[in-house]
């Protein structure tokens, strides 16, 4: 009882740690993307069903893959996303017909 007393604080102290830097620096979170798009690239790769067909090919599979997946995840993360405005925009009153 006493480890979950003391381990509730320090995650939520943690993660309102790692929210405030994910604000401060947006670039931390694509970075997270890229990761986890790397994990995702290697491990289709050690598949055991993938393997047999990239036995015969020369070049670096096992590092180009996982390269390219986390690229893309990380170019969608930052081009897909919504960009902030600062303002909201005015609503069209004119097109109320009551």
């Amino acid at each position: 009882m006493l480890g979950l007393a003391t381990s509730i604080p320090i995650v939520i102290f943690a993660s309102t740690l790692l929210v405030g830097a994910m604000q401060r620096f947006p670039i931390i979170v694509a970075a997270g993307a890229a990761l986890l798009g790397w994990v995702a690239g290697a491990l289709a790769i050690a598949d055991p069903a993938i393997e047999p067909w990239i036995a015969g090919i020369d070049a670096p599979v096992t590092t180009i893959v996982p390269a390219m997946i986390a690229f893309f995840v990380f170019a969608v993360g930052r081009n897909g996303r919504p960009k902030a405005t600062g303002s909201t925009p005015a609503r069209d009153e004119s097109s109320n017909d009551g």
